[in-house]
């Protein structure tokens, strides 16, 4: 099982979603939700494999969705949500729910 950390600098809440693509942990999906607080953090635990985040601040009606990811190993992943241009994780407008 791997840690992945979401970092929320901003001064809203953010509703998050780690979305495994594909596979499956027991009878449930890979997909993991939390509600991380302004200028805070959170984390889950999910097994190897690939996800991607979406997330939704508080307030707001657009759905975000981050680049895909794989987790090979334990080692884990931390992603920070903050708007910046020309940033290393690319976010695009989800087509999809939380």
């Amino acid at each position: 099982m791997a840690i992945v950390v979401i970092q929320n600098p901003n001064d809203k809440a953010v509703d998050v979603r780690v979305a495994g693509k594909g596979g499956f942990l027991g009878f449930g999906k890979t997909d993991r939700s939390l509600h991380v607080g302004a200028s805070s953090s959170g984390s889950v635990e999910v097994p190897k494999g690939s996800y991607t985040v979406r997330y939704r601040f508080t307030g707001e009606t657009n759905v975000w969705e981050g680049d895909s990811f794989t987790l090979d190993a334990e080692a884990g992943a931390e992603i920070t949500l903050q708007r910046v241009s020309g940033g290393n994780y690319g976010v695009r407008a989800s087509g999809t729910t939380l």
